[in-house]
């Protein structure tokens, strides 16, 4: 497995590693028994049609969803969050740390795209940022208290 290039992606911890290799396998095979299902259904029925960018864009985004979706809901994140103040602390980090983010986000979307001219762009540039801060704090917030309530039951 060391020589694998999938290696450089993993975490160190080795039960964090096992737990990623199964979302892996269980991503795989859903992924085979979808498209299965979209060979059968588009051999009896003509009208099921899909373009082909949007076939590997189907194929390439089920996996980067269920295994994120998985990872979020296992609750392996935090593995170090054992008492309700670690978990304070940690929350308050996660709103630091999305605070950051859009700091960052809005900061490299002025320097590509130029100072917004109209209150239109400007709601635009601010609401993408906005928005991508609130999804990555959700994510992190959801992993935290599934890994908080596992935690809990474990210690």
């Amino acid at each position: 497995m060391k020589n694998s290039v999938i290696f450089f992606f993993l975490p160190s911890d080795e039960y964090k590693q096992n737990k990623i290799k199964d979302f892996f396998s269980e991503a795989l095979l859903l992924l085979i028994l979808i498209n299965v299902l979209y060979f059968i259904s588009a051999k009896f029925y003509n009208e099921v049609q899909i373009s082909n960018p949007l076939f590997a864009f189907i194929n390439i985004l089920i996996p980067i969803i269920y295994i994120l979706m998985r990872y979020i809901l296992s609750g392996i994140e935090y593995t170090s969050i054992f008492t309700s103040t670690d978990y304070s602390k940690a929350n308050k980090r996660l709103i630091k740390n999305a605070i950051k983010f859009f700091v960052v986000f809005a900061a490299i979307t002025l320097i590509i795209k130029g100072l917004p001219s109209t209150s239109k762009e400007t709601i635009e540039l601010f609401g993408i940022a906005i928005i991508s801060a609130i999804i990555l704090f959700s994510i992190n917030w959801l992993s935290l208290k599934l890994s908080y309530k596992k935690n809990k039951n474990i210690g």
